[in-house]
């Protein structure tokens, strides 16, 4: 599947359909080539020790931007952020909302911070849970409340919804009677939470998220994917890769598509590469959801068991997170999730019970 949406998208240049040969060229490196790194991790990543050490990288870096955004929300952005932000008003109104600046941290905007905040707290409290040292376990929960802070202080409505469904989706995977008990506790916390009133703009937009407050976002994009479904029926493999977003405003900004506001991976996919397009990708992302729950169930090493589960969760997040929003594109959410394809592939060879099994059947 990865092949096939790599040379999918690079044939996408002969797309007759498409307007500008230069937006596929900047379109192409984020939405294909950039898979490439799921070959250079199966490549690199040929010891346990080394995936490892890999997530232990992705996990500092993730709890040092939710420390770096608790700095901007309690002590404030630095001189060169400020500039920055008032630099364009566009970015300055998209950050400032509800009487107070949304965080950031090192990325670009509070949206792709929060989702990233949202998959990593998950993943991090879940590990949590694993066959580690108590130090090594209290530091994981440390990590992943101040992600979870950083998430509620970034004020994105995505990341809210990301977490009881990975909560339910962590139940249903292991089904233990501890387990419900902790995720019926949890609903529990979160529903008084969300009904209790408040004057916190930061709980308010939690409480949003949840009670219907978006119902006039999620009217105008259902109205702009029914504006836009006639033409991903009548072009079965898109309008070319740029023809929305800023590189469709930037290189054809005539064109009816570079207004066209997709706010979905997926509608966008529908658009620029087709309902072709978006069925290779679906199942890319189903094969990897498939494999990573496959190898579940058959590893017997607890330490591999447990990051196969949250590689899992992280999957099925990050796919749900893409209707919404461009979730598994955005950078550096797009390295994460390339390398972590690789780890699901790679990591069952360090299993040696599992190998036993697997040479004893064959």
């Amino acid at each position: 599947f990865i092949f096939a949406w790599i040379y999918y998208n690079l044939l996408q240049v002969l797309n007759p359909w498409a307007e500008s040969k230069i937006a596929w060229v900047y379109t192409v490196r984020t939405v294909a080539l950039l898979l490439a790194l799921y070959f250079i991790a199966c490549f690199a990543l040929n010891s346990y020790k080394k995936i490892i050490t890999t997530v232990k990288v992705i996990l500092f870096l993730g709890f040092l931007s939710a420390l770096y955004s608790i700095k901007q929300e309690f002590i404030g952005f630095t001189a060169g952020e400020t500039a920055w932000l008032h630099a364009d008003e566009e970015r300055f109104m998209l950050i400032f909302q509800w009487d107070r600046m949304r965080v950031f941290s090192f990325f670009s905007d509070p949206t792709t911070f929060g989702i990233l905040m949202g998959y990593m707290s998950v993943f991090t409290l879940l590990l949590a849970t694993g066959p580690f040292k108590i130090w090594q376990r209290i530091t994981l929960v440390v990590a992943g409340i101040c992600m979870l802070m950083g998430m509620a202080y970034a004020g994105s409505r995505t990341p809210f919804v990301l977490l009881p469904v990975g909560v339910i989706f962590y139940m249903v995977m292991t089904l233990k009677r501890e387990t419900i008990f902790t995720c019926l506790l949890f609903f529990m916390v979160g529903g008084v939470l969300v009904m209790k009133s408040t004057n916190s703009a930061v709980i308010w937009r939690i409480q949003s998220a949840f009670r219907g407050e978006s119902n006039d976002t999620i009217e105008v994009r259902m109205a702009n994917q029914k504006k836009v479904r006639p033409y991903v029926h009548s072009h079965p493999i898109g309008a070319g890769l740029g023809s929305t977003g800023y590189w469709g405003k930037r290189f054809t900004p005539d064109s009816w598509l570079a207004s066209f506001a997709h706010d979905s991976l997926y509608v966008r996919l529908a658009v620029e590469t087709g309902w072709i397009g978006l069925l290779i990708y679906m199942g890319l992302l189903f094969t990897a959801m498939r494999t990573s729950i496959y190898y579940f169930f058959r590893v017997k090493n607890p330490t591999i068991k447990i990051l196969y589960l949250g590689f899992t969760i992280n999957v099925f997040l990050l796919a749900l997170a893409s209707y919404p929003q461009e979730a598994i594109t955005l950078l550096p959410t797009s390295v994460v999730f390339y390398v972590m394809l690789a780890m699901i592939v790679r990591l069952k060879d360090f299993d040696e019970n599992f190998r036993k099994e697997l040479n004893q059947t064959n």
